[in-house]
């Protein structure tokens, strides 16, 4: 193999040339990078199309309830409806004077003396009339007293009397009821009669009146109610 020699002049000068050529291209890469001043703004771009609506979110809560509002002005009256049809017919209605009773008590009597019914100044003796008052075409079925009598000698009676106006003349006694001769009581008495004479009243002709009267002195006899029952017949 032939044996290649360099002399040292000629090593020196190639290491030159490298050099050399190095920084020669160093340089004109350097002048092609080097950055030029900013041109000028150019002008904006065309509006780009607008995108997809997206799709709608969800429902968020229901919020809190409002404040109640004032209240409105009443409306107009609507028109009446027609009339319905007429219901059925009720029960017959109870005469209002059917199975009845009053009571008069002694402070409804007045000591009196009687003459045709037309009251008078009392003179001697010990009777107390009282007005009664009964329905129209009423009945009387039974009559009560409340007496006490506590005299052995003494008695008391109650009496119904009654007079025509029309005719001008008495009905007598209509009914009587009176404690016994014999013997005495410390109770209250209830004695009843049943057996009316006239019983039919008949407010349009006649008056009727309750009689009381006592036989006997001292405060052992006294009266205290009557209880006149009464029915209409129709």
């Amino acid at each position: 193999m032939a044996e290649v020699v360099v002399s040292r002049n000629t090593f020196l000068i190639g290491l030159v040339v490298a050099i050399l050529a190095s920084s020669l291209l160093a340089t004109v890469i350097s002048s092609q990078l080097a950055v030029g001043p900013q041109g000028l703004k150019g002008d904006q771009g065309v509006q780009g199309l607008q995108g997809v609506q997206g799709t709608q979110g969800e429902v968020g809560p229901q919020g809190d309830e409002g404040l109640a509002g004032s209240k409105g002005d009443t409306g107009d009256a609507g028109p009446q409806g027609e009339e319905g049809p007429i219901g059925p017919q009720g029960l017959p209605g109870l005469c209002p004077w059917e199975n009845g009773s009053i009571s008069i008590s002694a402070a409804a009597f007045a000591k009196a003396k009687l003459e045709n019914f037309s009251y008078l100044p009392a003179e001697g003796g010990r009777a107390f009339w009282a007005p009664v008052q009964l329905p129209h075409q009423a009945t009387i079925v039974n009559i009560t007293a409340y007496l006490y009598d506590n005299s052995v000698d003494g008695r008391m009676m109650v009496e119904l009397w009654g007079y025509n106006l029309t005719e001008n003349s008495s009905l007598g006694v209509m009914a009587h009821i009176e404690t016994s001769w014999e013997g005495a009581s410390t109770e209250m008495q209830v004695l009843h009669n049943d057996t009316v004479s006239h019983a039919r009243i008949d407010n349009e002709n006649c008056i009727y009146a309750l009689k009381e009267l006592g036989t006997g002195t001292g405060e052992i006899l006294y009266f205290r109610a009557v209880v006149i029952e009464y029915e209409n017949l129709g």
